[in-house]
């Protein structure tokens, strides 16, 4: 992520780029796969085309959720582009 004047970030990053980039993987992968494949065939294809765009992720990745300043659990996500090694 790069700091800038992105819309909708309290932090002040621009997600601008990651989120075009992203998105049209995505749409890649719908486009050549169809709509009629288990999640799990996506998720192998996305891989596919994150690593084919260059973009860090991290699979699988675990991530805390917070309540009132308190982690009270943690969930699985496919994808994590945000913490990404």
């Amino acid at each position: 992520m790069t700091e800038g004047t992105g819309p909708g970030s309290r932090k002040g990053y621009d997600f601008e780029r990651l989120s075009y980039e992203v998105f049209g993987a995505c749409i890649a992968v719908q486009r050549k796969m169809g709509v009629h494949c288990m999640e799990v065939d996506y998720q192998r294809a996305l891989e596919l085309e994150l690593k084919a765009r260059g973009l860090q992720y991290e699979r699988e990745a675990e991530i805390p959720v917070a309540y009132d300043g308190h982690v009270v659990t943690k969930r699985r996500v496919d994808f994590d582009l945000g913490r990404a090694r």
